[in-house]
């Protein structure tokens, strides 16, 4: 019991939490064909929001399913010398905040810091390999939200952090 509070109010302090109900996601896939990042924007699609899935462990024996989180800044930490894996997904929204389904295209800026598989879909794993800075770019109907990824040696340990750009986190191609 203590534990379940302790995870629902980490939850509450990173942000408001995406779910996923029954293994199925709520932006699924339009059937755009690859290359269609740059197309019109689908049905009204105006911004694209990326969540991330905490490592498992977290929340083991909880029951409560997969729990998408969109802090501002994702962190992530692994011992030096592992790579960090980090499932993420892409939602998008119309002006009035209903969910748009989109087929993003996964950009990274330095495939030698983090490389995304595969690299189109609305869901995606993200693998940072070694320190670094670096961005990465979700495209879809000529949004294109970017994120910029931050790799640390803390100690013995990798230290992730990945953070919206704010400046220009959302923009129109």
């Amino acid at each position: 019991m203590k534990r379940t509070i302790l995870i629902l109010l980490m939850c509450v302090l990173v942000g408001v939490p995406a779910f996923q109900v029954g293994g199925s996601s709520l932006a699924g896939g339009t059937g755009q064909a690859a290359g269609d990042a740059g197309a019109a924007p689908p049905d009204g699609l105006t911004r694209i929001e990326i969540s991330f899935l905490p490592d498992p462990s977290i929340a083991r024996g909880m029951y409560t399913g997969n729990r998408w989180v969109s802090p501002p800044t994702f962190t992530g930490v692994r011992q030096k010398g592992q790579d960090l894996e980090v499932p993420a997904r892409a939602m998008g929204y119309d002006e009035k905040g209903s969910p748009v389904n989109i087929h993003p295209v996964w950009q990274s800026g330095d495939t030698a810091v983090i490389q995304v598989a595969p690299t189109e879909g609305p869901e995606v794993k993200l693998t940072v390999l070694k320190e670094g800075r670096t961005s990465l770019a979700v495209k879809a109907g000529g949004i294109t939200r970017r994120l910029t990824v931050k790799a640390v040696a803390a100690g013995n340990a990798l230290r992730v952090d990945i953070s919206r750009d704010e400046a220009d986190s959302t923009e129109r191609e």
